[in-house]
């Protein structure tokens, strides 16, 4: 009986341990989601190759962040797109996993392939109003409290020219622009999606005098911020357009008497005259026309930005952008980015 009894527990234990005859194919198998590569592409705002540098980066930091999270990914690649409708067309056929992209862009083609992913955050400004001349001194560039997910577009002129001088000294003295003001000069915009550098001045415009920039006589379009502002500063261009940085950027970025042949700073030249409404900020979007955006994915990718901008590492990769970090939006978000793009609807 004795007997009996120890072979009965010894059988017992046996079961326990081998798992009672459980096949391999019957084991859970664990581990991370196999992405082969991830592509990411950047909206032309500064030059391309501070872009690069500053994001290069970004890729192991994100490669890491999504291992934590159950994806394995093979590469990131990091690039510049042509223009800002080349970032939206290469999102919507898929070709572009992930694009960092304004308001105006995601807006155009939100309905046709791209998702809201993160909205960013900047630092904000110590002057955020519509008046112009409050942004003339190099205080207007400092920093206010907190973070902001908008900011405007200013009109810029240098007042080394003559006519830059004149619309200055115009608004200067209190005085309202007229379209002949405008439209008497020529003018440096940016891609006709750009919130910034067309977009909010043409709503600007419309908003006074009921046209566009697609009314100027004399334009030259889809410049990015720091060629406008050397177009502008060599007389190519007597008004271009621009957030509350770009001044701050060109003085870190060109050293001014020796590239331009001027005394003095940039604050000293390029002056504000008109102010747009509040623009949303910048979006980090996901291409739904890619089979690789599943829902985790996207979670996933959502956790991972937002940590890595919680670095001072990971900012340097977005800092030729001013991104200070990234939250969780909604489409509504940018319901009046829409409002603004209607202008150019019909």
């Amino acid at each position: 009986m004795k007997k009996l009894l120890v072979l009965f527990v010894c059988l017992m234990m046996s079961l326990a341990i081998f798992g009672c005859g459980t096949t391999d194919e019957e084991v859970p198998v664990t581990g991370n989601v196999q992405v082969e590569s991830l592509s990411i592409q950047f909206v032309p705002s500064k030059d391309a190759d501070v872009i690069l540098t500053a994001a290069a980066p970004l890729a192991d930091m994100l490669i890491a962040k999504l291992a934590e999270k159950g994806f394995d990914v093979g590469s990131v690649d990091i690039t510049v797109g042509t223009s800002y409708a080349a970032v939206g067309e290469a999102m919507i056929s898929g070709s572009i996993d992930i694009g960092f992209i304004p308001a105006s862009t995601y807006v155009q083609y939100a309905g046709d392939g791209v998702e809201l992913l993160l909205i960013a955050t900047r630092d904000a400004k110590m002057v955020e109003t519509a008046i112009p001349m409050d942004y003339n001194t190099g205080d207007a560039n400092g920093s206010g409290e907190g973070q902001s997910t908008n900011y405007r577009s200013l009109f810029y002129v240098n007042i080394a020219s003559d006519e830059g001088a004149a619309l200055y000294a115009k608004v200067e003295a209190g005085e309202a622009l007229t379209w002949e003001d405008i439209n008497s000069v020529t003018v440096c915009s940016g891609s006709s999606t750009s919130g910034a550098s067309f977009v909010y001045p043409s709503l600007w415009l419309n908003t006074n005098f009921g046209m566009t920039l697609n009314d100027v006589d004399s334009i030259i379009p889809d410049g990015g911020y720091t060629d406008n502002m050397s177009k502008l500063v060599s007389n190519q261009c007597q008004i271009t357009f621009g957030y509350n940085d770009v001044r701050s950027d060109v003085d870190k970025t060109e050293t001014w008497n020796d590239t331009y042949g001027m005394d003095g700073t940039v604050w000293d030249y390029i002056k504000v005259i008109a102010v747009s409404d509040p623009i949303m900020n910048d979006t980090i979007s996901v291409s739904t026309a890619s089979e690789k955006m599943t829902p985790e994915l996207i979670t996933a990718l959502q956790e991972s930005f937002v940590e890595i901008a919680q670095t001072d590492e990971g900012l340097a990769t977005v800092a030729p952008y001013s991104h200070k970090g990234y939250i969780i939006g909604s489409d509504a978000d940018y319901d009046s980015t829409r409002a603004a793009n209607a202008l150019f609807a019909e």
